[in-house]
């Protein structure tokens, strides 16, 4: 079960919604050359899904015709395990990236400001 937390710069004062459990955007896009993870603030991993983009497009010149297919197997499947953890773990792996940058968390929602109330 999914739970809402806020983290707040603590240099501006910005408050920004974060909600933790699984992500979708991460477990279906980030085959993509690693494009969302880049975007969420975690090169690291970013590159690893780069990384294997080359190592699919090396297997076609590396492997022998009769161990492609199962080179490409192999590498789908890897992809697919990525995939899946990183769609569990990388919100958890956003919040630390947040909480390295000095944004702390918040547990509750910023009450709003209120001005003085006019009395009639």
């Amino acid at each position: 079960m999914s739970r809402e937390l806020f983290l707040e710069n603590p240099k501006t004062g910005a408050v920004k919604p974060f909600r933790d459990g699984f992500d979708w955007i991460l477990f279906l896009f980030s085959g993509a050359l690693g494009i969302p993870l880049f975007l969420k603030g975690l090169p690291l991993w970013g590159a690893v899904f780069v990384a294997l983009w080359v190592v699919g497009l090396a297997l076609r010149w590396l492997l022998p015709r009769h161990w492609m297919l199962t080179g490409e197997l192999v590498l789908t499947l890897v992809f697919f395990a990525l995939q899946l953890w990183i769609g569990f773990r990388g919100r958890e792996l956003m919040l630390k990236s947040y909480v390295a940058r000095g944004w702390r968390r918040r547990e509750r929602a910023p009450r709003p400001r209120q001005g003085r109330r006019r009395r009639p």
